[in-house]
């Protein structure tokens, strides 16, 4: 009797667990982020062939170093347009270096805008052939997305760029700003790049009239400066959020624009614009500021003020902090101080609890990784047992040391 032949038969995964199916798709298609040719290729190739996928997309991201990395087998307009229309989820959508495609969110036909759910937008390129980012022309099909809240534009630009010429002179205006619709959903906005010099900032925020969330990065350079760019802002009573970055000038300080906003719950101030003379400002003025984060160095002596003297505060983030003790001089940590390093900041910590905030941040984790190296070290020193991993751990502990006293010597203090 010879063998019987067995018919193979091809069985689809939604055969066998529905369940299954859709937790992959839940896995594969809820988040996908997009940064090759092929990869873009691949993904519509399979939304276009399988329906069922369109409906998963959540969240979608180019991601593209340069424009020329999106390679030649960009997807023709009416590709990445078909693309958009059968995304019928889609709500966050981020752009990097595709400029096919931010410039055909430009102009996007209303058919598919409106169609759209689309909740957050982030655009980033180097729009070389662009007068002017930041004019309100090129967003007018903003307005047509009914659901969008925020929206990021980031001009790309290299190490040590200088900004176009273009923003060093006056652009006449193509539309009047009374004959550009206003973008209503739109509550947080975020802008990066040579914002300050831009010759229509104050006509784009006068586009987004209820913002509530602004974003501000530029670079800090004698062309701009991103005080300005907030100055310009004329909302800045109604914000409630502000994270900004870059620099001030003696003509625009932060102190004085703090004061205009009042109803701040968030503020996030980089390196170069927290100065200690905000101390005031942060501590007695905003009081409704819940949030606070800092990635300058802040004394220990004013964190103890500003937490215990602004009840509304609850989260406080700090990336550097230099310890005052009662009574004696400024001090970073050295090798002979760690632990009194440990112990003060432990007393600070407890002191931020008692008084409601949460002390978090670079500062707070190398303090905690530090104490528990230490103590390590010292139980296996006591215990007689040294090892690799002692050896190895003392090493570590050196280098928190000397980063301590690297500190101190750059701070120039004894």
């Amino acid at each position: 009797m010879g063998m019987q032949t067995r018919k193979r038969v091809v069985t689809h995964l939604g055969s066998v667990s529905r369940a299954f199916l859709h937790r992959q798709r839940l896995h594969r298609f809820r988040s996908v982020s997009i940064s090759s040719s092929t990869r873009l290729i691949d993904f519509y190739i399979a939304i276009l062939v399988s329906p069922g996928c369109r409906s998963y997309v959540v969240g979608l991201t180019f991601s593209f170093k340069t424009a020329r990395d999106s390679g030649h087998w960009r997807l023709k307009d009416e590709q990445l347009l078909s693309l958009l229309h059968n995304l019928p989820a889609l709500d966050t959508l981020r752009v990097h270096q595709y400029p096919n495609l931010t410039r055909l969110l430009c102009n996007l036909p209303k058919i598919i805008s409106r169609s759209m759910v689309l909740k957050e937008l982030y655009l980033a390129d180097d729009f070389k052939d662009w007068e002017d980012p930041f004019d309100p022309i090129h967003w007018i099909s903003l307005s047509r997305f009914p659901f969008l809240d925020t929206f990021g534009l980031e001009v790309c630009m290299s190490e040590g760029a200088q900004p176009p010429s273009t923003y060093t002179r006056c652009i006449e205006p193509f539309l009047d700003i009374d004959d550009i619709p206003p973008v209503l959903s739109v509550t947080k906005l975020s802008l990066k790049g040579w914002v300050s010099l831009s010759p229509r900032l104050q006509d784009l925020y006068l586009t987004f009239i209820n913002v509530t969330k602004l974003s501000i990065n530029e670079p800090t350079t004698e062309f701009g400066n991103a005080c300005q760019a907030l100055r310009i802002f004329p909302y800045r009573g109604i914000l409630e959020e502000l994270d900004i970055t870059g620099s001030e000038s003696e003509s625009c300080r932060l102190e004085t624009l703090l004061f205009d906003c009042e109803n701040l719950t968030t503020l996030c101030l980089a390196r170069e614009l927290y100065q200690p003379n905000l101390l005031p400002i942060l501590r007695d003025d905003l009081i409704n500021l819940r949030t606070l984060s800092l990635s300058a160095e802040i004394t220990s002596e004013d964190l103890r003020s500003l937490v215990g003297g602004n009840e509304s505060l609850e989260l406080v983030t700090i990336d550097e902090i230099r310890l005052t003790p009662k009574g004696q001089p400024t001090k970073l940590l050295s090798s002979v101080e760690e632990d009194e390093y440990i112990s003060t900041f432990l007393e600070l910590i407890n002191f931020a609890a008692l008084h409601g905030v949460s002390l978090v941040g670079d500062a707070v984790t190398w303090m905690w990784n530090m104490k528990n190296l230490k103590e390590r070290v010292a139980k296996a020193r006591m215990e007689g047992v040294v090892n690799e991993d002692t050896v190895r751990e003392e090493r570590s502990l050196a280098f928190f040391m000397y980063r301590g006293e690297a500190q101190r010597l750059a701070a120039g203090t004894s």
